[in-house]
């Protein structure tokens, strides 16, 4: 990915004239900062660089990094730090050869290898067979990747059978590693670890027993029982988000904000992330969104005909708790219900990314959100199974009630 950084940098006029523009303030601003002698004086001069470093923050944004594939193999911030150190200066004669030293410090940063400290994601019931077989690495489209470190079972267990097997609450340890700057590093693990932690619990909300997991290697699954794949989850959050409306942005901004539900301490607003993330996949611009919400999800989630009405009635108390939490009109809620918003959230994602293998493995092509709201709303009355949507042990909370 460092090429395409430096066709971003090095055949971009645009960038290279406002960086010029700006830069040549700095030679000016730092002698005044050294001649600054009162405590104004020297408020000024600092104004005066946060200035221009915001600005200089703000090409980089627009120009740069904006047009980087995620995740990112240098941050902002090391790239105003290089261009504020290399471009600093007044003379006309001076700047290409300043900037193609920026361009090489940019450059050698992106490129250098790194790999973190091994770091803590979550604990859950895990398979036995992980600490052997999850070993996969997952591979980032800027070569940047995610290493499953290994498994450590915080009691005794035994294995009597899948009816009979005592299991252990298990920590889950990873690591990054790549070629990027040391800042992009901190970055990636920052997210690996928030997004991963999401996915997990995603995974452990929608299984009755022990969480199995894999990673899609080059040479085909590697499989436990009922594993869940990591990978298509990991490469929808690290996309790109493009303006058309496809199943893999919904998925992304799903689970972007699974992700801010999940670190939330009000009950209330962790809620509505939750709501918001299956009216994300399941929702379209309409009128009585409450009601496509309520149907599209029981439909998805409940196959007894019977039931489904009674899922619709529960699936619309969760957005009406959604709408009253984003209105300010009630910001207290049954304890359970942030729990449940979850679980079901939890469910719709993996549904909805299950039906999308589902259909690439049968080589139907990529299905439009419009297709899948479509065949949800002509499956109404029909009862079943949506194809290519597993059961999800959630009926439970509705079914009980019908």
């Amino acid at each position: 990915m460092s090429k395409q950084l430096e066709k971003l940098i090095s055949g971009n006029a645009e960038l290279a004239t406002r960086l010029d523009e700006v830069c040549r303030d700095i030679p000016l601003r730092t002698a005044l900062g050294h001649g600054a002698e009162t405590a104004i004086e020297r408020d000024v001069v600092h104004l005066w660089e946060s200035d221009i470093t915001d600005r200089v923050t703000s090409i980089f944004s627009e120009l740069v990094i904006a047009k980087l594939p995620r995740p990112h193999v240098i941050t902002v911030e090391e790239l105003c730090t290089a261009a504020m150190t290399h471009l600093g200066t007044d003379d006309e004669n001076e700047f290409e050869a300043r900037y193609e030293s920026f361009l090489r410090s940019a450059i050698s940063l992106a490129e250098s290898p790194q790999r973190s400290e091994v770091f803590f994601v979550s604990r859950g019931l895990y398979d036995f067979e992980l600490t052997d077989r999850f070993t996969e690495a997952w591979d980032s489209q800027t070569g940047l990747r995610v290493i499953f470190v290994g498994l450590l079972a915080l009691g005794h267990e035994e294995d009597y059978g899948d009816d009979n097997a005592v299991y252990a609450p298990k920590n889950a340890y990873f690591a990054v590693e790549g070629s990027c700057s040391p800042r992009a590093l901190l970055a990636f693990q920052s997210e690996t670890r928030r997004v991963l932690s999401a996915i997990l619990t995603s995974i452990s909300l929608t299984r009755n027993r022990q969480l199995s997991i894999y990673y899609q290697g080059p040479d085909g699954d590697i499989k436990v029982g009922d594993a869940e794949p990591v990978d298509p989850l990991l490469d929808a959050y690290f996309s790109t988000s493009s303006k058309k409306d496809t199943i893999d942005r919904r998925i992304r901004n799903a689970l972007h904000l699974l992700v801010l539900a999940d670190e939330q301490q009000h009950d209330a607003i962790s809620l509505a992330l939750s709501v918001s993330a299956i009216e994300s996949l399941l929702c379209k611009k309409g009128s009585e969104i409450s009601t496509m919400f309520a149907d599209n999800a029981a439909t998805l989630l409940e196959p007894d005909l019977g039931n489904r009405a009674e899922a619709a009635k529960f699936f619309k108390k969760l957005y009406n708790a959604r709408s009253e939490t984003l209105h300010g009109t009630k910001l207290e809620h049954e304890g359970q219900l942030r729990t449940q918003a979850r679980q079901i959230a939890a469910a719709v994602l993996l549904g909805i990314r299950g039906r999308r293998e589902f259909q690439r493995k049968m080589g139907n092509g990529s299905e439009t959100p419009d297709q899948l709201l479509d065949e949800l709303r002509e499956q109404k009355w029909t009862p079943g199974e949506t194809v290519g949507v597993g059961a999800y042990p959630v009926r439970h909370l509705w079914a009980e009630k019908s």
